[in-house]
């Protein structure tokens, strides 16, 4: 989520992919649902249920956690 709001705030169009419901599921709800609310300003996309496979030069790969469905951006 650190890097996801680095990248956002120096511009760039962020799509945050999570393995699970949501990102930072270990961390406190209190902090969590902040830096939610950060991420959500500052127009990040969070994908969830989805996580890296792979990536090249130019695109990351990208598996649904459960039906195993690939997509790449």
């Amino acid at each position: 989520m650190g890097l996801a709001e680095k990248l956002a705030r120096k511009g760039c169009r962020v799509r945050l992919a999570v393995n699970g419901m949501h990102a930072e599921k270990n961390r406190q709800p209190y902090l969590r649902y902040d830096w939610v609310g950060i991420l959500v300003k500052l127009n990040v996309e969070v994908i969830p249920y989805i996580k890296l496979y792979g990536a090249d030069k130019d695109t990351a790969y990208l598996m649904h956690t459960f039906t195993k469905l690939s997509r790449h951006s």
